[in-house]
């Protein structure tokens, strides 16, 4: 499966910025949800005792609510079943899914722990759930930050898919895909291209051109050529990303956005502006339009077009753009928000360079009287 943009929890997407008057590029990856992560899920289904889909819960209880039921399940199954049984073990799992929802990392890595423990010691290295506990404690190292611990595990429920289920397996496929997003975040961009490319040939043959998955295995590539600079083929792959979504999509649709969003990154870093604005208009609509213009993401793209004007020396453009869309951040972000703090810097860099000294020194006043900070 691959994750939703929408609704995502992950912080909103830094500005693009003028530091020093060049443009600094910050290419958003979509990022897949493991196919091993949603096994637990899956697996109640063998369980005759289970009396809860805590997982399934978190959508219509909220993850407060489902914390507390799958706690009183958890602590029935230990006194019934034992800490051994399969229920108990799955009703742990279940509640670190909710920690993790929640971003309570740390309390689902002990919870995560003790399952693979579990898991190994019962059913054995080799055994499905063993491998799903793997690759969800992968996940909450990744959410951690912990790349090469996130890598370790990884690698190993890569290997194991390999040689238990093939190349070709859809779950094998996954699998090499959660490995190259994480070659990604360490920046090994060789390595995250060769398995980028083989999960795409794979995504295509199992699944079709026009599929959600293809479609984001062919934007995480287009992202890898654009950090190694292959400008070509970064630009060729990810308008076939837009196409593909505007068709498959439409256009309104977080997936949509978001591949026009990283296509104009593209044109930015190649000094294509006009392109850059064209798609940037688009993507900023779209947002007010489906999000509102209060929006963390609405306020990322209105400061992304406002930084693509002042790059044209589209002044008036920028400065008004810029003027509202800071007053709206500092409103719904506050004034030291990363986002807020860009938009300030941006401004700056914009009156800078259209020579408006007084305006400059007003802004860098009101900064340090604290009107805006």
């Amino acid at each position: 499966m691959i994750g939703d943009t929408a609704g995502s929890s992950q912080p909103p997407r830094r500005l693009w910025s003028l530091p020093q008057h060049r443009l600094k590029s910050h290419q958003p990856i979509i990022t897949y949800m493991s196919t091993e992560d949603t096994r637990d899920q899956e697996a109640q289904a063998d369980h005759p005792g289970s009396d809860i889909k805590a997982t399934h819960e978190q959508g219509s209880l909220g993850t407060s609510d489902a914390e507390t039921r799958q706690l009183e399940v958890l602590e029935q199954r230990k006194r019934t079943l034992g800490l051994e049984h399969a229920d108990t073990i799955l009703a742990s799992a279940d509640l670190a899914s909710i920690y993790d929802a929640q971003g309570r990392w740390d309390e689902a890595e002990v919870l995560q722990l003790a399952v693979l423990e579990q898991r190994r010691r019962t059913l054995g290295i080799e055994h499905q759930d063993t491998i799903a506990a793997v690759a969800q404690l992968a996940t909450t190292y990744s959410n951690q930050g912990r790349w090469s611990d996130a890598e370790k595990l990884r690698l190993e429920v890569f290997e194991q898919r390999k040689k238990s289920l093939g190349l070709g397996h859809p779950d094998t496929v996954s699998a090499a895909a959660d490995l190259a997003t994480v070659y990604s975040n360490q920046c090994r961009w060789d390595e995250a291209e060769k398995l980028q490319l083989e999960v795409l040939n794979q995504q295509k043959k199992l699944l079709g051109e026009e599929h959600a998955e293809y479609i984001a295995a062919a934007s995480n590539l287009a992202a890898t050529y654009s950090e190694k600079e292959q400008w070509d083929k970064a630009e060729k792959l990810q308008q076939e990303v837009l196409d593909l979504s505007k068709r498959v999509l439409g256009m309104d649709l977080p997936g949509t956005l978001t591949a026009a969003e990283n296509l104009g990154g593209i044109y930015r870093d190649q000094g294509k502006w006009a392109e850059a604005e064209v798609l940037e208009l688009e993507v900023l609509e779209g947002r007010r339009r489906t999000l509102g213009t209060e929006h963390p993401d609405t306020i990322a793209a209105a400061g992304n077009l406002a930084v693509t004007y002042t790059a044209q020396e589209k002044w008036e453009q920028s400065e008004e753009l810029l003027v509202t869309t800071l007053d709206i951040s500092i409103k719904v972000l506050g004034g030291q928000h990363p986002t807020t703090e860009d938009l300030q810097c941006n401004m700056l860099i914009m009156y800078q360079k259209w020579d408006d000294a007084q305006k400059a020194e007003a802004l860098l006043a009101s900064e340090f009287e604290g009107t805006w900070l």
